[in-house]
């Protein structure tokens, strides 16, 4: 039986700002309107705060969760000391990297209903669905992938990432309702994202799917979903077999060409892990190396320094045009920006609300429990990979659904594994 009353603002409130951060991005990028920098940080910001102050009014940390937030701000402060970054640059670099951690925590303190959680994952699917149906039915009737053609997303990475979250939900619907309409919408979202071959987002969602299929089928359905999936990978690979070994062997002459410290990806790795070797134990300091504050007002020094400047399009001009390789994958931003001190206080901070979720399937013979604990655990670890070769992590639509929908969730953990658990968790 479901606890709770149907709370409609918080509802409609997180449907509409899902809406809006995804439209708004088609809609910069098309040229219809132009938003402040930052706008969609502060949206997603501002209705969580609001949604807290109306409905919960208060902040309670978990004691562990407490002291790494206390020791990341002794540790930010004096890394501030030393850095190279403007106050500004700095300002905005602490907004951006932990705005994640500011939307969990008040996800966590809004108090809400199960049923609302239930209904916001509901319509997401709609909304999702929505947003994705158009472009995969244009690109089954051109007969191409969804390279060229990803409807009202940035790009077919977002596309991608995006339909992943979709199978996500769907399959914690599954769990908590044993519906099966919402494995075959899982389904669909898998069909879309092996139609773009990005093959970083289809390996994430084959572990969504073995993830789910290993820990809350029985052996018999196990046996029908394992084959169906594999089935509907074999087809796809099929039908794009071509595409898919184009692919590859771009990105295989691109690297030989390019050669490891000269390819986009993994020349910002390179650069970040010798960033934190250099500027050990504080990192150059948020605001400086591979991220979005980093060219607010500026271009930073250190893209000279490392040679980070003359691979892909990463150089000033390509910045000063809006078209640069600079964001394309969000690590060596963590890595270089707060060192290896700062990066494992973060890692902390992100991987958190895991244990929980690990504890609530193990322990709590619930199937809400357990679908609310998938989608934290399998949103962190889809985030965690994506951001390996994409700036995910730090985009504010995929924050508001990883970090501010799954604080929604923890908050019913917590209520749930209160008498059994101490407040350490």
């Amino acid at each position: 039986m479901l606890k709770g009353a149907n709370n409609s603002w918080i509802i409609y409130s997180f449907i509409i700002t899902t809406i809006v951060v995804f439209i708004s991005e088609n809609l910069e990028i098309t040229g219809v309107i132009s938003f402040f920098s930052g706008f969609r940080h502060v949206v997603i910001l501002f209705v969580f705060f609001i949604n807290w102050f109306l409905f919960g009014g208060r902040i309670s940390f978990p004691i562990r969760y407490k002291s790494i937030i206390l020791a990341i701000f002794i540790f930010i402060f004096f890394a501030y000391l030393v850095t190279q970054a403007t106050l500004i640059n700095y300002v905005l670099g602490i907004g951006f990297t932990f705005l994640f951690s500011a939307m969990f925590i008040l996800g966590i303190n809004t108090k809400t209903s199960e049923i609302d959680i239930l209904k916001i994952f509901d319509k997401l699917l709609v909304v999702i669905i929505i947003m994705s149906i158009f472009p995969i039915i244009q690109v089954i009737f051109a007969q191409t992938t969804m390279r060229l053609v990803f409807g009202i997303f940035r790009e077919v990475g977002a596309f991608a990432s995006t339909m992943n979250i979709g199978a996500i939900i769907a399959l914690s619907l599954y769990i908590i309702t044993a519906k099966k309409k919402y494995l075959y919408i899982a389904f669909f979202f898998s069909f879309g994202i092996m139609m773009t071959i990005i093959k970083k987002t289809i390996i994430s969602n084959v572990f969504v799917w073995f993830f789910f299929i290993f820990n809350f089928t029985s052996l018999n359905m196990r046996r029908r979903l394992l084959l169906f999936y594999s089935v509907l990978l074999m087809v796809m690979f099929f039908v794009y077999e071509a595409d898919f070994v184009n692919n590859i062997a771009n990105n295989y002459f691109y690297l030989e060409r390019s050669g490891v410290e000269g390819h986009v990806r993994t020349g910002m790795y390179i650069a970040g892990f010798q960033i934190a070797v250099d500027y050990f134990p504080f990192g150059s300091g948020l605001g400086t190396f591979a991220s979005l504050s980093s060219i607010v007002g500026g271009y930073s020094s250190l893209y000279f320094s490392y040679g980070v400047s003359n691979i892909g399009s990463n150089s000033a001009s390509a910045v000063a045009a809006g078209h640069h390789t600079l964001l394309d994958t969000f690590w060596p931003h963590i890595l270089g920006e707060l060192g290896f001190i700062g990066t494992v206080l973060f890692l902390y901070l992100w991987f958190f609300p895991i244990k929980l979720a690990l504890t609530g399937l193990s322990k709590i013979n619930s199937s809400l429990i357990k679908g609310f604990s998938f989608y934290i655990i399998l949103i962190i670890i889809v985030m965690t990979w994506e951001g390996f070769s994409l700036y995910t992590p730090e985009i504010p639509s995929f924050i508001l659904l990883h970090s501010g929908l799954s604080g929604l969730c923890y908050y019913h953990l917590r209520k749930n594994l209160y008498s059994t658990l101490t407040n350490s968790l």
